[in-house]
């Protein structure tokens, strides 16, 4: 049994004290509210391509800024995910987790 699987796990680690658990990318177009609206027009909670619909229109040049979608036509496409923050004695086992598993992936080497 493979007890070092995970389903595309997000972890951010500070000094081993302060941690952050999700799933969600931490990207363009993730960030959402507990409204979870499908509009922002005009433009005050997602700006440029936060503001995002991949199954309408995928991230391209996201370095231009800029709206990719009409935002008075196209829904944006909500995010919802269950993140935490772990301090003290919890982050630091969230730390060993991913340093095991770094040394784990790092030993298997490609034939």
């Amino acid at each position: 049994i493979n007890l070092l699987w995970s389903h595309h796990e997000k972890v951010v680690v500070i000094d081993q004290q302060l941690a952050f658990l999700g799933g969600l990318d931490l990207c363009l177009g993730r960030y959402d509210d507990h409204n979870h609206r499908l509009k922002d027009s005009p433009a005050k909670t997602w700006l440029d391509q936060d503001y995002s619909n991949p199954r309408v229109l995928d991230f391209a040049d996201v370095r231009t800024p800029g709206d990719k979608l009409d935002r008075a036509t196209q829904p944006r496409m909500p995010w919802q995910d269950v993140h935490c923050m772990l301090l003290g004695l919890p982050a630091h086992d969230l730390a060993r987790h991913c340093i095991e598993r770094w040394n784990y992936a790092k030993s298997k080497k490609p034939e």
